[in-house]
């Protein structure tokens, strides 16, 4: 599979989950395909970084669309609690985290970028800032170490949403924490994007870069007019 073809599966799973939010509410199997997305998008980055010639205007890219989706993506999901910053700069922060980890060699350039992608309210916050490190460390090869290292973000989000639900409640009930057991359920199907990547063969394939950059925000001005009508 080229990484042509990994884009475009990341932005199908992408739209059928933001189809899912947008139209039938939030919908358990739609949001499970979503899942997927992540991963794929956090490996295509971490190809992205190995493969540029310009840094700067690789980040510019995606934080400058970030800045012009933002409206967009606001105005595509106006309810949803807690919404913050979009994916694009949650990809913009993890490709600085690459950089400085490439540089440096130090975990707490990783750390750093998780707790400002927590504190920023960033899309998956830290939990894609370690889902993107884990890819980079990937030797890019053993199928069984890329299904393992995707263990450890995953399990990491279980851990977030936890905490999360923690802070709004605290201990109280045990009954408190069932509703969280689908999100749970839909969160651990991220695991199996790890057997698109393992099926990437270290081509390119077919140029299209502008296209899926203007895919992100054309598809979320499509979902905001069709709720017009829905």
């Amino acid at each position: 599979m080229t990484l042509f073809q990994l884009k475009l599966w990341a932005c199908l799973f992408m739209l059928v989950d933001h189809a899912g939010v947008a139209f039938f509410d939030d919908n358990l199997l739609m949001r499970g395909v979503g899942r997927l997305s992540m991963p794929i998008f956090a490996f295509v980055l971490v190809e992205g970084f190995r493969r540029t010639h310009n840094l700067a205007n690789y980040f510019a890219r995606l934080f400058l669309l970030g800045l012009l989706s933002q409206p967009i993506y606001m105005y595509a999901f106006p309810d949803y609690p807690g919404l913050g910053l979009n994916i694009l700069f949650t990809l913009a922060l993890g490709l600085l985290m690459l950089q400085g980890y490439a540089k440096s060699g130090s975990i707490w350039v990783v750390v750093v970028a998780a707790v400002i992608a927590e504190i920023a309210n960033l899309d998956y916050g830290s939990f894609a800032i370690l889902l993107i490190f884990v890819l980079y460390r990937w030797d890019g090869k053993t199928k069984g170490d890329l299904l393992g290292l995707l263990l450890v973000p995953i399990c990491w989000q279980a851990i977030r949403r936890l905490i999360h639900t923690l802070s709004v409640t605290g201990f109280g009930s045990p009954e408190l924490f069932l509703p969280l057991l689908p999100t749970f359920v839909t969160g651990a199907l991220a695991w199996l994007a790890g057997f698109f990547i393992a099926a990437y063969n270290q081509h390119a394939g077919r140029q299209g870069k502008y296209w899926f950059y203007l895919f992100y925000p054309g598809h979320l001005l499509a979902i905001g007019w069709l709720k017009t009508l829905w």
